[in-house]
């Protein structure tokens, strides 16, 4: 997978290679990520009753 580098404090930008770890590792942050975008709509749902189940036998 490559990656842009930033370019920032007078970098060049260029292309990135990761390796294994550090693509797994970008997996999992974005997934983090993403969780975290998600959780306060979840958390007011929860709030409100609109989340849950019920288990009947």
């Amino acid at each position: 997978m490559a990656a842009r580098s930033d370019g920032d404090a007078g970098r060049s930008r260029r292309l990135v290679n990761l390796t294994l770890p550090g693509q797994i590792f970008l997996q999992e942050a974005r997934k983090t990520l993403a969780q975290a975008e998600t959780a306060p709509a979840a958390a007011r749902r929860a709030g409100r009753g609109e989340t849950g189940g019920i288990s009947i036998g």
